[in-house]
């Protein structure tokens, strides 16, 4: 059994790692402040030197598990980072072998990137490929939408493309099913509006919100036109409720209480 599987050598190491800190972070606080620029300059050499390290530990604790994945199963580097990458070689001076043993990559892989960069290979490899049939956001969700409100087996593909066509929006049945099988966007948001108070001194009726049932009751008038005939629905609810009171159908518009 190793000592430092104990639990007892394990927290006396970390005791004496804090203890240890915190000592150098006071001694450094004091020197800090002392009279003479010299002493306050080495105190920040000092500061750096051990950041420096410590981030040292940092980047070699995030290699060693990156080296410890099989190569298949590696997280991939963005276009940006290869560029990033590029841009680090060049700035210290690194071959092209050193460059690939610090990001554990392989060095075939450092040649392809240089070569994009050149010229003579794809530049999708550092700049990114350029989607030219990409679906814009509101459209996407708007076929989402469309797919969430009418089941498949009734409402397919091919008639979720004809109502968007319908709205003047060029689309295909094949954009709809690659927009189905990519994640929702967030919908348009509504702007927020204050809620509307009362002026001052004013004793509120709550005529849009009423605060019981039969307090309020709105009235709403449709118009219908079936051939030449033209009808006029009146129906009358509860405020509050939502409750449909009275529904009547008139012949033309109604201009008074009927009896």
């Amino acid at each position: 059994m190793s000592l430092l599987s104990s639990a007892t050598v394990l927290r006396l190491v970390d005791s004496m790692a804090i203890l240890q800190s915190q000592a150098c972070q006071l001694a450094r606080a004091r020197l800090a402040s002392a009279a003479s620029p010299i002493i306050r300059l080495l105190v920040q050499r000092d500061q750096a030197v051990s950041e420096v390290d410590l981030l040292h530990r940092e980047v070699e604790v995030f290699r060693a598990q990156r080296e410890g994945l099989p190569p298949h199963r590696r997280p991939d580097y963005r276009p940006e980072q290869r560029l990033a990458i590029l841009q680090l070689r060049r700035l210290r001076g690194w071959s092209i072998q050193k460059t690939a043993k610090h990001f554990v990559l392989h060095r075939n892989t450092i040649r392809a990137w240089i070569r994009s960069a050149e010229g003579r290979r794809r530049s999708s490899l550092l700049a990114g490929a350029l989607v030219w049939n990409r679906i814009d956001e509101v459209v996407c969700w708007a076929v989402h939408e469309l797919r969430r409100l009418c089941p498949e087996p009734e409402f397919g593909s091919r008639s979720i493309a004809r109502q968007v066509l319908r709205a003047s929006i060029q689309i295909s049945r094949s954009t709809v099913q690659r927009g189905l099988r990519e994640p929702k966007p967030f919908g348009p948001r509504r702007p927020v509006r204050p809620a509307m108070t009362a002026p001052a001194g004013v004793i509120p009726q709550h005529l849009l919100t009423p605060e019981r049932i039969n307090r309020v009751w709105h009235l709403d008038l449709l118009s219908l036109q079936i051939l030449w005939f033209r009808f006029s629905v009146a129906a009358i609810l509860d405020g509050f409720s939502r409750r449909l009171l009275c529904l009547r159908a008139y012949r033309r518009t109604p201009r008074r209480r009927s009896q």
